[in-house]
């Protein structure tokens, strides 16, 4: 666990509306993400422990379905 702060990436998404302007936690990021990130739409990232941004909030869309995470 450690603390990490959302850095908004899509601010005109959907999903995004009413959200405040920054959003602080205290959680296990889970890293790294494994799969193509040129595949996900993303929303919202966070530093991991080496400095580097990591995707915390994304979209997927193929055909008909819809992912959020």
């Amino acid at each position: 666990h450690m603390p990490f702060d959302l850095k908004f990436i899509d601010r005109e998404h959907p999903i995004m509306a009413g959200l405040p302007e920054q959003l602080y936690f205290l959680d296990e990021p889970y890293w790294p993400m494994i799969g193509d990130r040129a595949k996900i739409h993303v929303l919202a990232n966070a530093l991991n422990v080496d400095g580097e941004d990591r995707p915390m909030m994304w979209t997927f869309e193929r055909g008909r379905g819809r992912v959020f995470a």
